[in-house]
């Protein structure tokens, strides 16, 4: 398929002249000759008549060409669509880490004293630990599926995001790994209960934490 555009309008009594092509009147005053050309030889005849009617040609379209742009234009699109939504997804879930771990540690900050006076575990550490996990996982469920609606279908089948999410796995557990022996290791030498239970908590949001920061990163840097 072919649009070859002419400037001017050519009568249609020479659709004949020009075999199966459809002759189109366009509003800026020109002409269009739309149509299925066999091959380059055929196309060339074509223009050669256009020449011999002493025509101005203004543009000669391959429509497969244009239809195969445009495809490629929305595969484009895709691929930035789902880049977006992977970094969303990954930020906003690093903000509310970050958010939270901010508002755990202002929260336990001042219950130092009441267990260095000589309790083990003060009144209400209980209740925070529960309210900070929980707020996690709602706010994250909720912004989550805020974000899957606005992008639409997100292919999370492909190799490259799956090499993303294990690369910031694995970041993530080596540091839940390393605190974890570390709270081990503390554990011998006596130490506070209820510091001990705040470096494990601690430990728990880090990792997540850089588990998304990882994950950040190396879309940004795919990208």
């Amino acid at each position: 398929m072919y649009q070859i555009e002419i400037k001017g309008h050519l009568d249609t009594r020479w659709q004949d002249w020009f075999e199966n092509l459809t002759i189109t009147h366009t509003k800026a005053g020109n002409t269009i000759l739309s149509g299925n050309i066999a091959d380059q030889a055929a196309l060339h005849g074509v223009l050669k008549k256009i020449n011999n009617l002493g025509l101005t040609l203004v543009s000669v379209t391959s429509i497969e060409r244009k239809t195969e742009m445009k495809e490629n234009t929305v595969q484009e699109t895709h691929k930035t669509i789902k880049a977006t939504f992977q970094q969303k997804s990954a930020g906003v879930s690093l903000f509310i880490l970050g958010s939270m771990a901010a508002y755990y540690v202002s929260q336990v900050w001042p219950m130092r004293q009441i267990a260095l006076a000589g309790t083990p575990i003060p009144s209400g550490f209980g209740s925070l630990v529960l309210t900070t996990f929980g707020v996690i996982i709602f706010a994250e469920i909720l912004l989550q599926v805020v974000l899957i609606i606005g992008a639409g279908a997100v292919d999370k089948s492909s190799m490259q995001q799956k090499i993303i999410s294990l690369k910031a796995q694995r970041n993530g557990y080596g540091v839940l790994v390393a605190g974890l022996l570390i709270v081990i290791g503390l554990l011998f030498v006596e130490f506070p209960a209820f510091c001990l239970a705040n470096f494990a908590m601690l430990t728990l949001l880090l990792a997540e934490i850089v588990k998304f920061a990882s994950q950040l990163f190396y879309i940004r840097k795919v990208d």
